[in-house]
C-alpha cells in the first residue's frame, strides 16, 4: 500500500512541477542582475503585493507533497556522502548515496568500493565498476610518470654535483699552480739579488 501511495504521490509531484512557473526576480530586465529568485522588497512592489499581470511569486501552494519531499524520481531519499563513516546505518530500500563533489579521487574510489560491497545505489554515478577500473588505471599511470620525473631530477642533480666537483678541483689546481709560480718568482728575485751582491763584491 505504501509503495502505491508513494508512486501516486511522485506522479502528482511530476504533474505539479510541469505546471510550476519559472520564478523570476523583479527588475530582471536589468542586465547585471542574475535570474535566481530573490524575495521582492519595497513598499510599492507589485510582485510583493501579488498584483495581477505581474510574474508569479514563490508561495506555499507550489510545494510538493510532504511525503515525497526531497525524494528522487525513483522514490529514494538522497544522502550526501563525504567519507566511509556516512555509509554506516544505511538503509538500501529507502536511501541512495550521493557522493559530494568536493571529495578527492582516492577517497571517492574507497567510498564507491564500500558502496558496492554493501549493495548501496549511488545516484550520481552511472557505472561505478567502470569508474573504479578507469580511475585506478589513471592513478597507476600518474604514479609511473611521477617516478620517471623523480629519476630524471635525481640524474640532473648528480650531473650538477659532478660538474661542481670538477670545477672545484680545477680551481684548486689553478690555485696550487699560482702558488708555485709565486714561489718561483721569489726564488728568481733572490737569485738576481745574490748576483748583484756578488758583482758588487768583485768590483770592490
Amino acid at each position: 500500500m505504501e509503495s502505491e501511495k508513494l508512486k501516486s504521490m511522485l506522479e502528482m509531484r511530476a504533474k505539479l512541477k510541469k505546471r510550476k512557473p519559472n520564478f523570476v526576480r523583479q527588475d530582471i530586465l536589468i542586465k547585471r542582475l542574475k535570474r535566481k529568485w530573490v524575495k521582492p522588497r519595497g513598499l510599492h512592489s507589485k510582485l510583493r503585493l501579488c498584483k495581477k499581470g505581474n510574474a508569479k511569486s514563490v508561495s506555499k501552494g507550489y510545494k510538493s507533497p510532504a511525503l515525497v519531499k526531497n525524494m528522487l524520481k525513483n522514490g529514494l531519499t538522497p544522502i550526501y556522502v563525504s567519507n566511509l563513516g556516512d555509509l554506516e546505518n544505511f538503509d538500501n530500500k529507502t536511501q541512495t548515496a550521493v557522493i559530494n563533489a568536493k571529495v578527492g579521487l582516492r577517497k571517492k574510489l574507497t567510498i564507491v568500493k564500500k558502496a558496492i560491497e554493501m549493495n548501496i545505489k549511488i545516484a550520481n554515478l552511472k557505472d561505478p565498476a567502470k569508474l573504479i577500473k578507469d580511475k585506478e588505471d589513471e592513478l597507476m599511470s600518474n604514479k609511473k610518470l611521477k617516478q620517471e620525473k623523480q629519476k630524471e631530477k635525481q640524474e640532473k642533480k648528480k650531473k650538477l654535483e659532478d660538474k661542481t666537483k670538477k670545477e672545484e678541483k680545477s680551481i684548486d689546481k689553478l690555485a696550487q699552480e699560482g702558488e708555485k709560480t709565486e714561489e718561483e718568482k721569489k726564488q728568481e728575485e733572490k737569485k738576481k739579488q745574490d748576483k748583484v751582491l756578488i758583482s758588487k763584491d768583485e768590483g770592490y
